[in-house]
């Protein structure tokens, strides 16, 4: 995996240096203005595909190294809701709504009542333990001067 990474990141290097030479060569007008912008189009292109497969590679990675990490983030997620549900009345409503995907329903069973819902314990537990960062391609490239689109 991290071999993966790396050979991404080179080649991610190798497309830079070609936006750079092909960008310094046409700012000195040494080359056909319209190659020179569609070739930096389908470059950037690739640029982009390039680091959404940084970026998804490493998030696999972290998802693989830390599973211990990520089963205590989610034991402790699960004694919070526990402790939501034991606790006041508001909490534990706000927990349902949460949770619960769509309302309760009640069904008679013989001199009592059961209740089910789809619970969506899935968003919940990746909402708890996957990272929050989103790369920004665009924002990586305007920051350095060299978007081309």
């Amino acid at each position: 995996m991290e071999s993966h990474v790396e050979e991404l990141r080179r080649q991610l290097r190798t497309l830079d240096t070609k936006i750079g030479n092909l960008t310094l060569v046409s700012s000195e007008g040494g080359a056909d203005i319209p190659s020179v912008i569609s070739q930096l189009r389908d470059w950037h292109k690739e640029r982009d595909e390039l680091l959404g497969e940084i970026a998804s590679a490493e998030t696999l990675h972290q998802i693989h190294v830390d599973r211990g990490a990520i089963e205590a983030k989610v034991q402790s997620a699960v004694a919070d809701w526990r402790g939501l549900l034991n606790g006041s009345v508001a909490d534990g409503r706000q927990l349902l709504r949460e949770v619960l995907e769509a309302p309760l329903k009640f069904e008679r069973d013989g001199k009592t009542y059961r209740f089910r819902a789809p619970v969506a314990t899935g968003k919940l537990i990746a909402g708890a333990v996957l990272p929050i960062k989103v790369a920004s391609p665009q924002r990586d490239c305007h920051e350095a001067g060299r978007c081309f689109r």
